[in-house]
């Protein structure tokens, strides 16, 4: 609103601790934003994969010592995606969640921020500090870190290339990105508030 920052949350430093003890273990790829900055914690096969789809940021090798003194936003792990749930289900066990929210941005790519930092809390504050009424919002996406978002929202939305989760949270479907979904979803708002008048 007007430029200024409405919520900034970073991830507890016990969640990076444990976190960072347990991709040093097994040997994942990890990468940590602070807030202007992208690391890589160490060199692997991800390295150039992730900084090809990050445009915005040039990213730094440093050391996982070098990443516990940081104050960061967000790590995330990047490993095949059928080792994905592999970590979430150990991280799960270590990282409790009032220190750590965990999500999946994509297939090869789980999340750890502070539980405050979702879509859905983000859309909380700056509806509130518009004055917009929680029925009065509206949010679409396709993947699991829209999740909470779709849920807040008085209307959530789910691309048809959606997951399932994220489907069964949305009150309605509109076809994929690629199909104009998004402009369906407007056309379906509008319709909505016609029949509301």
């Amino acid at each position: 609103k007007n430029g200024v920052e409405l919520l900034h949350v970073n991830l507890d430093l016990r969640a990076i601790n444990l976190a960072l003890d347990y991709t040093t273990r097994v040997g994942v790829h990890v990468s940590a934003y602070t807030r202007d900055e992208l690391f890589f914690v160490g060199e692997s096969k991800w390295c150039e994969i992730y900084a090809q789809r990050v445009r915005t940021v040039m990213p730094e090798i440093t050391t996982v010592e070098r990443v516990r003194e940081m104050l960061l936003l967000k790590l995330i792990l990047i490993d095949e995606p059928e080792n994905i749930q592999v970590h979430r289900k150990a991280l799960e066990l270590i990282l409790s969640p009032d220190i750590a929210f965990m999500t999946e941005s994509e297939p090869d790519y789980l999340e750890i921020l502070s539980p405050l930092a979702n879509k859905g809390n983000g859309l909380k504050v700056l509806s509130e500090s518009l004055g917009i009424a929680q029925s009065d919002t509206a949010a679409i996406g396709d993947y699991l870190n829209d999740l909470e978002m779709i849920e807040w929202a008085g209307i959530g939305g789910a691309m048809g290339n959606a997951l399932d989760e994220v489907k069964a949270a949305a009150n309605t479907i509109v076809p994929s990105n690629n199909e104009a979904g998004v402009a369906r979803f407007i056309d379906y708002l509008i319709e909505q508030n016609e029949r509301e008048a």
